[in-house]
């Protein structure tokens, strides 16, 4: 009964890592709260009005969520080594992992950077924010992180939890970008037209993780290179949005432009038989 279900569903090592990123992601959530909720306490007694507790948490809201994914990722990787014999450090791991990026990966994310500012200005007109990037290597850092975090998670659960089929593969593509975009929905509740690079970006680095997984370069690359400038950029930012980015990036922009921007450059990838 249970190979029958691990056909059709979930394999062994499929539930194992679901069950242990959702570990993670409920503990990422129950932290990020609690460390809100500390600060919040820590102003109440000083008797600070509510409008300066929420600037300093919005100001603060980078710093306050990449901490609470590093506990979480710390705490969940330490549980990942008692339940395992056969355990391999996280940097053992990483240093065995391929780190120079598949050229086609390179093609597609020059692609994608590309077409995005193209679609602006087909759209509307890039606009300088008067604002400018007070806060540039906080919005940069904070946003690949924010990511990178969670996938170096994924990485070492599925190292240690390898995965044969193609369903299961699939099945996971489907569960984890589902899971990380409930969590940081209910942790971000204030999240709206970013909510679609949200699903973008997740979604791509998961695919790319599928398609070559054990390549942590092309992850790593499309964060430094699409969702780090994305942000600082043009206003794709989770936590400020475009409040202090470079451009202002055209509200009206097409979103199923983006999206079919985004479809046609993983067809390349994935269709190509070109060589790393």
């Amino acid at each position: 009964m249970t190979s029958i279900l691990s056909n059709f569903l979930f394999s062994s090592s499929a539930r194992k890592t679901l069950v242990y990123y959702s570990g993670f992601c409920f503990l990422f959530l129950f932290t990020y709260l609690a460390l809100v909720s500390t600060v919040s306490f820590f102003h109440f007694l000083l008797d600070h009005e509510m409008r300066v507790i929420e600037r300093w948490l919005t100001m603060n809201a980078w710093e306050t969520l990449i901490l609470a994914k590093m506990i979480a990722a710390f705490i969940v990787l330490k549980a990942l080594r008692l339940n395992n014999y056969l355990f391999t450090s996280s940097l053992t791991v990483l240093k065995n992992s391929e780190l120079v990026p598949e050229r086609k990966a390179l093609a597609m994310l020059f692609y994608f950077g590309t077409f995005f500012v193209a679609m602006a200005f087909q759209f509307g007109q890039i606009i300088s924010n008067e604002k400018g990037v007070d806060f540039v290597l906080t919005s940069y850092l904070g946003s690949i992180l924010f990511y990178l975090i969670d996938f170096f998670v994924i990485f070492n659960l599925l190292h240690h939890n390898p995965l044969e089929r193609r369903r299961q593969k699939i099945l996971l593509c489907i569960a984890l970008p589902a899971l990380f975009i409930l969590i940081t929905k209910s942790a971000m509740p204030y999240i709206e037209t970013q909510t679609l690079y949200l699903a973008l970006h997740f979604g791509s680095m998961t695919a790319l993780l599928a398609k070559s997984k054990n390549n942590m370069g092309n992850i790593f690359l499309y964060s430094v290179l699409i969702i780090g400038p994305m942000s600082v950029f043009f206003g794709v930012d989770l936590v400020w949005a475009d409040n202090y980015s470079k451009y202002l990036y055209p509200s009206h922009t097409s979103l199923m432009g983006t999206f079919l921007v985004w479809l046609t450059g993983f067809i390349y990838y994935f269709r190509t038989n070109q060589p790393a």
